[in-house]
């Protein structure tokens, strides 16, 4: 796993969810941008750069302080006190007296077993509608090829955000929405192995396009079934066609609609347990400070993210061509709900061993 912040990243949280742990930023964006690179016999591990400084002295210094007071020795030893004479002799070496020591102030924040109402336990911040944590988070599997259907709509209101290799050199998004809704969502394409995994860890509703039988099989199990939403005749809203007849990439979820459509059909919806994240007020002293980072999938699927410091964001541009051209050109990667280009706080790349 690599994490990789910006050097001069603002304010932050740090997020440790089941052994892994990651900056959280303060934000009105996706909180988590985590791209998953599989690596297998048959598919070459995607290739990934960026541009790296070291951690300095300050920084490292910094660092075992914090850490000394977040997680202390089990068995602290006592401070010897300096006993300073009352008059010393006038032949006495004076015994020079160290400058106090400043104890750092504990950056904890919430998690991973407190989230008091209203914070989301997916982002550690605050939600407007704090209704919106009484249900499950919601999966929706959103397209990224082929070219025309960008830009997408509603991920930017995504908590987190999944990439990875699907097939025939392409990627394909999944936004987990919870702490905020989005009118429209999508397109909304078929589902993919990985899937299941997500909706597990997730405790989830998870909408879909659809699937090939094999992964069928494993979302049609009796403990995970009444949580998918499929499109068919009788569920517009909240997953509805938008489009000419007969096209193409014209599914959409309305995540405003789906908690009612839920109900009408006593699906489960209580909020899950979510704990198990922990956020603090400063990211960590990783050693990867980056600025620019890279990822090819393939000669067709390729993408960078920028950080801006102005904003604290990373910045998405995706492909305009395959690399097969000579020449990666890229473009702003927008969400077509907001108009504006797609931005992440955090990005997280997952290096997977993969069979099947």
């Amino acid at each position: 796993m690599d994490i990789f912040t910006p050097q001069s990243m603002r304010s932050a949280k740090v997020l440790f969810f089941r052994g892994l742990h990651y900056p959280i930023s303060t934000l009105s964006v996706t909180a988590c941008f985590i791209i998953l690179l599989l690596s297998s016999g048959c598919v070459a591990a995607p290739a990934m750069s960026a541009e790296l400084n070291s951690v300095s002295a300050e920084q490292e210094a910094a660092k075992q302080a914090v850490e000394a007071v977040l997680f202390p020795s089990a068995t602290p030893l006592p401070a010897t006190p300096t006993i300073i004479p009352a008059d010393p002799p006038p032949s006495a070496i004076p015994t020079e007296v160290p400058p106090p020591t400043l104890t750092p102030t504990p950056t904890y924040a919430y998690g991973p077993d407190y989230f008091p109402s209203p914070i989301n336990p997916l982002t550690g911040l605050t939600v407007k509608d704090p209704t919106l944590l009484a249900r499950r988070p919601l999966l929706v599997k959103v397209t990224n090829f082929p070219r025309s259907v960008r830009p997408q709509w509603g991920l930017s209101y995504a908590d987190h955000v999944y990439e990875y290799y699907i097939a025939d050199d392409m990627t394909r998004f999944m936004g987990v929405f919870y702490g905020r809704n989005a009118k429209r969502v999508g397109p909304v394409r078929s589902a993919r192995l990985f899937d299941e995994h997500v909706m597990r860890m997730y405790s989830a509703i998870f909408a879909f396009g659809w699937a090939d039988d094999p992964i069928l099989e494993r979302l049609l199990v009796d403990d995970l079934r009444r949580y998918l939403l499929v499109e068919n005749n009788d569920n517009c809203p909240p997953l509805c066609r938008i489009g000419a007849e007969g096209a193409y990439n014209t599914l959409f979820l309305d995540t405003t609609q789906t908690d009612d459509y839920l109900a009408g059909r006593r699906t489960d919806n209580s909020a899950p347990d979510l704990t198990g994240l922990r956020f603090e007020t400063v990211p960590p002293l990783s050693g990867h400070p980056a600025t620019h980072v890279f990822t090819d999938f393939s000669l067709v699927s390729y993408h960078q993210w920028i950080y801006e410091p102005a904003s604290g964001h990373y910045l998405r541009y995706q492909d305009t061509d395959p690399l097969a051209s000579g020449e990666k050109t890229y473009a702003p990667l927008t969400d077509n709900l907001t108009g504006e280009q797609l931005t992440a706080d955090n990005i997280l790349f997952l290096l997977v061993p993969h069979e099947y």
